[in-house]
């Protein structure tokens, strides 16, 4: 079952284990103790052991690098990677700051070429550390900007698909569009968080452009109004050049897709049932779930807990899908997708208090070329399988994974 605010270690495993429980619950907690919990260190001779020294924490590979250029303040750059990466689920990190170094305006103006910035962001975000081939690197700077080509006064952002950067300017932000007077740090703050997404829309997720002003990826943006003006969520899903998003198919009747935007995936959620998402400790957890999820978690559902970024996690994970079943005396049966490969086994899983079995479908995908790995879950009571069962298949059989990832 899942449980909003589970207990952390060895003590969420006994806690766990006196509740009423169903698979997910036991699944993520499982899972997480695989691939966070060191080996114990030999006893010392003395009559002490040596107390065990925690596993380092596996770090995220980097989704996005924001780049101050210049003398902006230095806060700037961690805040909204921080801020970036709690909203939208992705791995943002701040980088130290790069001067201006040979960069210099066009002749006669205070304006830097576009152009130029994103060049030298290149360079950082290439030797960033834990980047993945699909990283971005974007560019912070108080400079005014144009392209080379200086078809209009300014541009506020310029993005370069090809080398995966992109920069924005302050310059503009920080004033009032109507009075020219500063504008209020919550404002520019607002602006710069609209820009950034718009930025990662684009070559991050691969959205295209639209004309539909309540959408942050509103095109063009042609003033301050504009910006000010513009939605600052993703109402529309559709693919644009950076590749970063599929086409995905029309569901089937009484269905609607729901994408994953932090796994670059979609799921399809029956009408009626609910989403929920959430990131913990080296997972991210989507459910799809018939009861909504509250305080006592969940009957019937399915729940995807991907972990990203260890290339230890499809050894532990094949160990603790094959121990389960072991336990459950049920049949591992492996299969191959593409790149992923599965393993699978379907057991009846017992609860306390005379409560009914839950009854278990378990899948672990790997991706065989970036070690990403998916533990995901169907269950229900066993006397509602049949019926669950036929109602959940279509979100199993049309996941849709990003094979890059």
């Amino acid at each position: 079952m899942y449980h909003p605010t589970p207990p952390a270690g060895s003590e969420r495993l006994e806690r766990m284990a006196c509740r009423k429980r169903t698979a997910c619950g036991v699944a993520f907690a499982l899972f997480l103790a695989a691939c966070h919990t060191a080996a114990p260190p030999a006893p010392a001779p003395a009559a002490a052991p040596a107390p065990a020294t925690p596993a380092p924490a596996p770090v995220r590979p980097v989704d996005v690098v924001l780049l101050p250029v210049g003398a902006l303040p230095g806060g700037i750059a961690p805040a909204f990677a921080q801020s970036l990466s709690d909203q939208l689920g992705i791995e943002v990190r701040a980088s130290e700051p790069l001067s201006a170094g040979d960069l210099s305006p066009f002749p006669g103006t205070q304006q830097y070429a576009a152009e130029d910035v994103i060049a030298r962001a290149r360079v950082v975000g290439e030797r960033f550390p834990n980047r993945r081939p699909r990283s971005i690197v974007i560019a912070l700077t108080e400079f005014d900007i144009n392209t080379r080509a200086r078809a209009t006064r300014f541009v506020f952002a310029q993005t370069d698909g090809a080398a995966h950067a992109a920069v924005l300017s302050l310059a503009r932000l920080v004033y009032d569009a109507k009075t020219g007077q500063k504008a209020t740090p919550a404002l520019v703050d607002t602006r710069v968080d609209k820009m950034l997404r718009r930025i990662i829309g684009e070559q991050l997720f691969g959205y295209a452009h639209t004309s539909d002003i309540h959408d942050v990826m509103y095109s063009p943006i042609n003033s301050l109004d504009d910006l000010d003006t513009m939605g600052s969520e993703y109402l529309s899903r559709t693919p644009g050049s950076a590749g970063g998003s599929r086409k995905l198919p029309p569901p089937p009747a009484g269905y609607t897709w729901r994408e994953i935007n932090e796994l670059h995936a979609a799921v399809l959620v029956p009408t009626g049932w609910f989403f929920k998402s959430e990131r913990g400790e080296g997972v991210f957890a989507a459910f799809v779930t018939k009861e909504e999820i509250g305080t006592s978690g969940y009957e019937t559902g399915v729940s995807i807990n991907a972990y990203v970024g260890n290339s230890t996690a499809p050894g532990k994970l094949g160990m603790m899908l094959r121990e389960m079943a072991a336990k459950n005396s049920a049949k591992v049966t492996s299969g191959q997708q593409g790149v992923f490969a599965t393993e699978t086994c379907e057991f009846d899983s017992p609860r306390e208090g005379g409560v009914e079995p839950v009854h278990m479908f378990v899948v672990g995908i790997v991706n065989t070329r970036t070690s990403a790995s998916y533990l995901i879950t169907l269950e229900s009571p066993a006397s509602h399988w049949d019926a669950a069962s036929k109602q959940v298949q279509p979100v199993l059989e049309k996941l849709a994974l990003d094979p890059r990832l």
